[in-house]
């Protein structure tokens, strides 16, 4: 695995911070910069940071759709220098261990999410050539609001890369993607199609710490009504576990309310394609409401680094 972020992490390790521990940061300015955007955070869909015991620091971000629909509330808890989505019912308190941090083995994406991310998908001609140039679009990326990134290979397309970008400013982050200068760059690189952007706001996320080489599925459904999918998804944690399912995360798009991202970490490619195309799970998905079939790419995950 690369490390293109070996400086910046020696340099934090220097001063005692681990690169989750620097990402958590991140995760947290994220948070401040749009509680400020919102104002006081008394209007409803608006974000709080409340004190509660133990250091434990809950920051509450909740979507008027949501609340309108009665759907629970995604919740970032963090405790130490740990940080993690999970349901506002489970805030009072974390499992044992997610409360105790973990040592850091090296940068991975199964680290803290943002309240808002965004999925790049692109095949390209040539790997490194298109790296160059994704390299060099770190500064604007950066100056986008982009706090992290992470770059995924295809398993079933080696010309394909998925890249996870952890967003702290939407409106900045459309304008990126739809910016002339930054797709004629692209376009150099080898582009062999248009990319295809996923922003998204994180309902809940149970992410696995601390490993690395994981095989992710990224699944784009369309449902009738997210809070009913979110809560049957909820419901099929045993079902996941059984398939060897060792982390998950689901999010809507900030556009369209009607279509949702499933994102799936296992060992193996083969337990996602067999749990994915498995009748039990499509009957699951349908009967919370999924319209149609899904769209799945299985990637291998790679790196992850800061926007610094």
């Amino acid at each position: 695995m690369r490390m293109e972020s070996a400086s910046v992490e020696s340099r934090l390790r220097r001063r005692g911070l681990t690169l989750r521990t620097a990402l958590c940061v991140a995760q947290l300015a994220c948070a401040v910069a749009q509680a400020e955007d919102r104002g006081s955070g008394a209007a409803e869909g608006s974000m709080a940071v409340r004190p509660a015991p133990e250091d434990l620091a809950e920051i509450t971000h909740g979507r008027s759709a949501q609340a309108a629909s009665g759907a629970a509330r995604p919740t970032l808890a963090v405790r130490a220098d740990e940080a993690m989505l999970i349901h506002a019912s489970d805030a009072d308190g974390l499992p044992d261990s997610e409360a105790e941090p973990q040592a850091d083995t090296g940068a991975s994406l199964t680290g803290p999410l943002p309240m808002f991310g965004a999925i790049v998908l692109q095949r390209v001609k040539d790997y490194d050539a298109w790296r160059a140039v994704f390299d060099d679009l770190l500064p604007q990326r950066r100056q986008a609001g982009f706090a992290a990134q992470g770059i995924m290979r295809g398993v079933d397309d080696a010309r394909l890369v998925a890249v996870w970008l952890a967003v702290t400013d939407v409106a900045q982050a459309k304008t990126f993607f739809r910016s002339a200068a930054v797709r004629a760059r692209e376009a150099r690189a080898g582009l062999l199609s248009r990319s295809q952007v996923r922003l998204s706001s994180n309902v809940v996320a149970r992410m696995e710490p601390g490993r690395r080489g994981l095989h992710a599925a990224l699944v784009a459904l369309r449902v009738d009504d997210l809070s009913r999918f979110s809560a049957a998804f909820a419901n099929q944690g045993d079902a996941r576990a059984r398939a060897g399912i060792v982390g998950y995360a689901l999010s809507q798009d900030v556009d369209d309310a009607r279509r949702a991202y499933v994102y799936l970490q296992s060992e193996s490619a083969v337990q996602l394609r067999k749990y994915i195309s498995a009748v039990e799970t499509r009957q699951r998905w349908r009967d919370a409401g999924m319209l149609g079939n899904p769209s799945v790419t299985l990637v291998r995950e790679g790196e992850l680094t800061l926007c610094k």
